[in-house]
């Protein structure tokens, strides 16, 4: 026998041997088995069953155990994965917002001010959501301020570090705690409350992250409850759609009884009560399968009737447990008949043992001799493949590179997210890619054989198609911007590549265009250079915009010679009042209706923009001739006009506006200049007692400037300790003791004392008082702590309260000063303001209630220069009457001082309330209010601030004890 030595003829001649002999072995082997099988008794195949019921009975559940076994285990894994599931999402959203605060900050830091960045960060994080809107960030310092809180913006401004949850953990501390590592990122996990669930409190967890730029944390957090929810639900779907064997399922009740999967009955009824469902049978069923549950769980016989057959069955049951979620779950089957078949060829096979022996064997020689053949022929095969040559091999590998190269092409082609699009020499499309598809709307079938004009949006010009198709022919490639359209018409912005591809002979073969749709870039942009520029709630220009228009109205000034045109800043006057009284919802509507106000008065070449949160202001440009009297003329205007009643729902409210005003190039040639003028001037025009207008002048600045010095050494005051307290004593009318003192403070700057009536204004106007005003509680309760260990007798200490200290952290900060220094609450007095207390009636009637639980006392101060509303007298909790030396300087000869001082002691008396007479100054004044009952007088007459040393040689004259 001849063997081939080619190529191509010896794996041919050596397949057709081998197929031969493996063909006639086979029919042998197959012929055998048969034999055997025949001589097997059929009946005993069908009729008998050597394993009996009780094996198919253990098989069937071996079956159930198997299938419960792979379910509790998917369902560990899901319950476990809940909590890493949201993790992962927390975090995604945190550092998503982070990268966007973080490129907000690096834009804009050198164009705005620090403020106006964090206000622009704050208000494009505040509308962040995810998770179906649930979702929200949320920003504090590391300090515990809240800075941003969607879910309750009452709490933003406000030190949270003491907050609690009903487990003792402190919710500030954790999330401050969570970024103080290397990565400045972590997570922290508390309870609060879930919203639409009462007062119960749930798991949560927070990913927080710091922001270095601001000092800043920003974080976002979910309930654990809702997360373990999301995945029971994914868990039931999976459940839903899993079978045991051909007719046997799983069932999932919780432990109360409500059903939330069972085949036998409509989805639509799902997680109501089994005791609800229609099928008595399933109700019985439900019930014996809770009692199993109830006794640790176990397997159930029972006869069920199947669908379309009037026989009842037998159907074997296991019910498990899952605990993590109070799950009760129910495995069921039908004894199948596949298993039955299993049992009885199990059961036959062990007689034929020996025939199967002798088949395995003829099968081994089988082998062995097909093994011979085979060697024989590899040696014709070796000898071949030496004589191929190498340039085979070298032809292989070619053809796998290019192989290789073509599919990473395709895979490119076919994966990339921008749009590829292929015309051939006549600009015919020839082939697309799925992301041409996503972005135009035009399948690939739709489009081939078609030029790409279908997709011009018509608004380039033929000059712009004549340079694309230069480029093309001189340089092979085109790139830039173009304006197409989508197959439902919408215009969009496409960035777009085009380039060459030619043959060997230098002729077009294809043109091949790659682009992106850059329409959600450039919305993005827009958004971003609008909250920029704009403010959100009036749409009004920011202070950054109107900064940059002025620029230009100074630089084309100096262009056409200089025009003359006026800034105006307006400022409305005790706006805070309403925000504070009515909330920010009402000082909204008013901000908004001013800013319509001052759009309808202004022509439309004239700029206003709200510049900060109750400031606006107006650019107006005239002739140079008018403009003096022009701003004056439009600030009559405004005056009239922002002064009428805004309504709101109820509400009539009317506010005032004071305008300071600067004149191009009279004050300033450059917009910083003309904007702190503007400034000053304003000022100016507030502290002639408002609703007026001012323009800027030199006298102004140079009080702005000592203004600004003062500031600055307030600001550096308690860090050089330049503040220190003076007391003044007060006297009984009674018997000459004294009763008590009033805590005053004092400040020593540039080595001179400054009076506190210009200093105290101008720390609340800058929200420095509070500062301030926290450390004269402390060191009043520090100096009668001294005095009472020392044995020196002081009934009591008076402090000055603040209308800006007067909140719900007042309470917080008297606590600590009482417990620090040890001082009793009961020798405490808190001088408050009418004003402060009439700003939010509840609020105040809730703090003075929380006082007086602390013992410490309340002194209405300058009682009769405010509201002097009898009915709070009767409301609140008050103490002591003070009342204001407005009213006692003309005593005893003025006839309305004696008049109103009398009548407030009568008040005082039949109220029960102390009275304290302040600014006493001579003999007669305290012969007058001795005559009518006062209780305590203080001022000059009897004694002026004294050091502590000199006011306890005043004490133990007084033989107070």
């Amino acid at each position: 026998m001849t063997v081939p030595t080619d190529l191509v003829s010896l794996p041919k001649y050596l397949t057709s041997r081998v197929t031969v002999f493996v063909m006639v072995i086979l029919a042998c082997f197959v012929g055998m088995f048969i034999a055997t099988i025949l001589r097997i008794n059929q009946a005993t195949i069908l009729n008998e069953n050597p394993l009996g019921s009780s094996g198919l009975l253990a098989i069937t559940q071996n079956r159930l155990q198997n299938e419960m076994g792979s379910l509790q285990d998917y369902l560990v894994y899901m319950h476990g994965q809940s909590e890493q599931d949201l993790k992962e999402q927390l975090q995604a959203q945190v550092v998503q917002a982070h990268g966007h605060a973080t490129y907000l900050y690096n834009r804009f830091q050198d164009t705005l001010s620090q403020s106006e960045l964090q206000s622009l960060l704050v208000e494009t994080l505040r509308r962040w959501r995810f998770k179906q809107g649930r979702g929200y960030l949320f920003i504090d310092d590391m300090q515990g301020l809240c800075i941003l809180l969607p879910s309750n913006p009452s709490l933003e401004g406000m030190l949270l570090k003491d907050n609690q949850d009903d487990q003792g953990t402190f919710i500030m501390r954790a999330i401050l705690d969570a970024v103080k590592n290397p990565e400045g990122a972590g997570f922290a996990r508390y309870r609060w409350y879930m919203p639409y669930h009462g007062s119960q409190m749930y798991d949560k967890v927070s990913y927080i992250k710091y922001f270095e730029p601001m000092d800043w944390v920003i974080g976002a957090g979910d309930y654990l409850e809702v997360a373990q929810q999301e995945i029971q639900a994914k868990a039931l779907q999976r459940i839903a759609s899993m079978n045991i064997g051909q007719r046997g399922a799983f069932t999932v009740l919780d432990k109360a009884g409500h059903i939330l999967h069972s085949p036998t009955i409509e989805a639509s009824a799902e997680r109501q009560h089994y005791t609800q469902a229609e099928n008595l049978a399933f109700r019985s069923l439900m019930r014996e399968m809770l009692l199993i549950s109830q006794k640790g769980g176990g397997f159930s016989e029972y006869d069920w009737f199947e669908n379309g057959n009037d026989e009842s069955i037998t159907k074997l049951a296991l019910v498990q447990d899952f605990e993590p979620w109070g799950w009760v779950v129910i495995a069921d089957m039908y004894p199948d008949e596949d298993q039955i078949e299993q049992a009885g060829w199990l059961a036959l096979s062990s007689p034929y043992v020996s025939y199967i022996k002798q088949i395995s064997g003829v099968t081994i020689a089988v082998i062995i001799l097909l093994v011979g053949l085979v060697w024989r022929y590899r040696l014709a095969l070796i000898k071949l493949q030496q004589g191929i040559s190498s340039h085979a091999s070298d032809a292989q590998l070619a053809f796998s590179r290019t192989r290789q190269e073509l599919d990473i092409a395709a895979c490119v082609f076919d994966t990339s997210r921008e749009g590829i699009m292929v015309t051939d020499a006549d600009n015919l499309i020839v082939a697309t890619n799925p992301a041409f598809t996503k972005i135009t709307g035009y399948e690939q079938s739709s489009v081939l054989g078609k030029n790409p004009r279908f997709l011009s949006s018509g608004q380039q010009t033929s000059e712009f198609y004549r340079a694309l198709w230069s480029s093309l022919a001189v340089f092979d490639q085109w790139q830039g911007e173009i304006w197409n359209r989508t197959k439902q018409g919408d215009i969009y912005l496409q960035q777009m590549a085009i380039s060459v591809f030619r043959d060997d002979q230098k002729r077009i073969k294809n043109y091949i265009a790659t682009f992106s749709d850059r329409s959600e870039h450039v919305l993005a942009e827009q958004q971003l250079k609008y909250l920029a520029e704009y403010d959100d709630l009036t749409g009004l220009p920011n202070r950054r915009l109107l900064h940059d228009r002025v620029k230009q109205y100074i630089d084309l000034s100096e262009q056409r010679g200089m025009q003359k045109f006026s800034l105006l800043f307006i400022d409305l006057d005790r706006f805070k009042n309403i925000n504070d009284s009515l909330g920010h919802n009402v000082g909204d509507v008013v901000l908004k209706q001013i800013a319509e106000r001052l759009n309808s008065i202004v022509r439309d070449v004239d700029s206003v923009a709200r510049i900060g949160g109750d400031e606006f202001a107006i650019l107006l440009t005239v002739r140079r001739e008018e403009v003096l009297s022009a701003a004056a003329n439009l600030s009559e205007r405004l005056m009239k006009s922002l002064s009428a009643p805004i309504y709101s729902d109820d509400l009539e409210l009317t506010v005032t506006p004071s305008i300071g005003i600067t004149l191009f190039p009279d004050d300033g040639n450059t917009a910083d200049t003309l904007f702190r003028n503007a400034d000053t001037a304003l000022y100016h025009a507030k502290e002639q007692g408002r609703n007026n207008y001012q323009f800027y002048s030199v006298e102004m600045n140079e009080k702005a400037s000592s203004r600004l010095r003062v500031e600055h050494g307030l600001r550096q005051a308690l860090e050089h300790q330049e503040f220190f307290l003076a007391y003044q004593p007060l006297y009984s009318l009674i018997d000459g003791r004294v009763t008590g003192c009033e805590a005053l403070i004092r400040w020593k700057h540039e080595g001179k004392l400054m009076p506190p009536a210009e200093f105290i204004p101008l720390a609340e106007e800058v929200g420095l008082i509070n500062g301030i005003g926290d450390w004269v509680l402390h060191e009043a309760c520090r100096q009668g702590a001294y005095w009472r260990e020392a044995g020196v007798g002081i009934p009591c200490i008076a402090v000055n309260v603040s209308g800006a200290q007067f909140k719900e952290s007042l309470l917080a900060t008297v606590t600590r000063a009482l417990e620090k220094t040890g001082f009793p609450g009961e020798n405490l007095v808190l001088e408050l303001t009418e004003t402060a207390l009439m700003l939010d009636t509840t609020k105040t009637e809730r703090i003075l209630l929380t006082l007086q639980k602390m013992g410490v006392r309340v002194a209405l101060d300058d009682f009769g220069t405010g509201y002097s509303s009898l009915a709070y007298l009767k409301r609140f909790p008050i103490d002591k009457l003070k009342i204001d030396r407005a009213f006692i300087d003309g005593l005893p000869h003025d006839s309305d001082d004696k008049a109103i001082t009398a009548s407030i002691l009568d008040v005082s008396r039949h109220l029960g309330l102390e009275t304290v007479a302040e600014g006493v100054e001579t003999q007669e004044q305290a012969a007058y209010l001795t005559a009518h009952g006062c209780d305590v007088a203080q001022g000059y007459f009897y004694s002026y601030p004294l050091s502590p040393d000199e006011l306890e040689t005043v004490i133990s004259k007084s033989n107070v004890i």
